[in-house]
């Protein structure tokens, strides 16, 4: 079956298959390898973020880190990622506080299976709380 993965910048669901679905898993070595290809050096905390920054609190990311062991500003660029998306849809007429709130209520406690850290996803709806 095909793996199914949010939505393109268009809103459209986003279906990955074979190549595409490995790539996708790949994706942050391969930003590393493409960076380092034009001789850029980033410090081992940098290369790590980006190597993470696709995992999951559940562990169902593609290197299958969950939760806390997922370093912080990996979990905290997970959650940026995705209102990054949300932010550039089309048809989006919503700020980012509301993409934020709309991602926290997403957060079911009572399921095991998370994309965002709930305490991450706590602190910066608090700290970018309009006032």
């Amino acid at each position: 079956p095909p793996h199914l993965h949010e939505f393109d910048l268009a809103g459209k669901p986003l279906e990955l298959h074979g190549e595409e679905l490995k790539a996708y898993h790949r994706h942050g070595e391969l930003s590393l390898e493409a960076v380092r290809s034009e001789g850029i050096q980033l410090s081992p905390s940098v290369i790590r973020i980006i190597q993470l920054h696709h995992e999951t609190w559940s562990g169902t990311g593609p290197q299958r880190g969950s939760g806390t062991q997922v370093y912080r500003p990996a979990r905290v660029l997970r959650i940026a990622d995705e209102l990054v998306a949300r932010l550039f849809r089309p048809q989006n007429q919503t700020g980012l506080y509301a993409h934020l709130l709309q991602m926290k209520q997403e957060i079911d406690p009572l399921k095991a299976v998370e994309k965002w850290d709930p305490s991450m996803m706590a602190l910066l709806c608090n700290r970018l709380k309009p006032e």
